[in-house]
């Protein structure tokens, strides 16, 4: 099947439409999903603090303010104490 999309901000201009070639997913193809989709046991979530956390001391790192010795051991002691303050 061919679907043809065309993103919303670009309505105006319909000549710019995107075509998209959508294949169904066969018998075995699906099954195979559904199967990977119910052994999933552990979702990954990334915090925000701690991305900010990180963040912040890899500009640091990056201006040369910091080695990458000094870097690790910031991150890894503002997140101790984010972790420690949300824990109690």
């Amino acid at each position: 099947k061919t679907v043809t999309y065309v993103s919303s901000h670009l309505l105006p201009m319909l000549l710019l439409c995107t075509t998209i070639q959508v294949n169904a997913l066969t018998p075995a193809q699906a099954e195979t999903v559904m199967a990977l989709i119910g052994e999933t046991r552990d979702v990954a979530r990334t915090d925000p603090a701690l991305q900010e956390i990180v963040l912040d001391e890899l500009d640091y790192y990056l201006a040369g303010a910091h080695t990458a010795e000094e870097t690790a051991a910031n991150i890894q002691s503002r997140a101790s104490v984010y972790v420690a303050e949300r824990s109690t």
